[in-house]
């Protein structure tokens, strides 16, 4: 937001994304819509890994009823699930929804269904109710969004299409089996991943441990460990981590890693470690730097 870098009104700040949005309507399907973006990073600079709103879906008070798919056998007409966000500031826990899409309804189960098909298949929402009578101009509104990672390294062009529909969400659902079976959804986004150890801010010495986890919505190719943003090696990966599966429930069991980082190499003082991961399409992460102290 420009106002944590110096603008405000009438003090623009200068930009190095670009963000393009085309929408078009799907003939061959009723009330539907395909918004397609496209963000152009035409900076030298890197924007680390985060998690990105892909896209984030507003409703009025009236649909509150978030409805999805949460089950094992997606893309099988199973039984949906209906849930009602918490009130901010709290946010829903992290819901599986392995079919891409989700539906804020009302109780006559009209609203709007939102299919995004390159995606992580998570979401998160949260509810604003707001004094009085209701109405589509009060502030009161209804939240959710999809939870991908991604990170702007330099230069990328970044592109995804997003479904919109309006109407039942019953009906909205087979629509979105029909969208699913015509498409081929690219890859678009970042793998994530998390150091535990070392922890931010401790020393180290001799030969270190860099462990943690990481995960992509396709498949991590590759983990790398870097001391001062040179890569100083590739860690072991497929470690087992049923503590990020139980949270996560589509990514593998085996998703931690462990990287043995001889400290003798530096200099003692500070330095910064992180990990960069690439996965199979290309995509690739890099995980916020934690400093730590080299004290040999």
């Amino acid at each position: 937001m420009p106002d944590f870098y110096g603008g405000g009104s009438g003090r623009p700040v200068p930009g190095d994304v670009l963000v393009e949005q085309t929408i078009t309507a799907v003939t061959d399907q009723p009330h539907t819509f395909k918004a397609h973006y496209k963000a152009t990073h035409f900076g030298s600079d890197l924007h680390t890994n985060t998690v990105q709103e892909f896209p984030a879906v507003y409703t009025n008070q009236d649909y509150n009823r978030f409805v999805y798919y949460g089950g094992t056998s997606p893309w099988t007409n199973g039984a949906v699930t209906a849930t009602q966000f918490p009130d901010l500031p709290e946010f829903s826990p992290v819901l599986y929804v392995p079919e891409h899409w989700g539906s804020l309804v009302d109780t006559q189960n009209m609203g709007l269904t939102v299919y995004v098909p390159s995606q992580y298949p998570y979401v998160v929402g949260f509810s604003a109710p707001a004094p009085g009578p209701g109405g589509p101009t009060d502030n009161a509104t209804n939240y959710f969004a999809p939870t991908p990672w991604l990170t702007l390294t330099p230069g990328l062009v970044f592109e995804g299409d997003i479904y919109l529909i309006a109407g039942d969400f019953v009906t909205a659902r087979q629509i979105v089996y029909q969208l699913h079976q015509g498409l081929n959804a690219p890859d678009i986004f970042s793998p994530t991943a998390t150091i535990d150890t070392p922890s931010a801010g401790s020393k180290i010495s001799g030969v270190t441990n860099v462990a943690g986890w990481a995960f992509d919505d396709v498949n991590v190719a590759k983990v790398e460990v870097l001391v001062d943003g040179t890569s100083d090696g590739v860690a072991s990966y497929g470690l087992p981590r049923p503590d990020v599966a139980a949270v996560y429930p589509s990514e593998p069991l085996n998703s931690g890693f462990s990287y043995s980082l001889d400290t003798t190499k530096y200099v003692n003082g500070p330095h910064s470690v992180t990990v960069r991961i690439s996965d199979t399409s290309g995509n690739i992460a890099v995980i916020p730097s934690l400093f730590v102290t080299v004290s040999n």
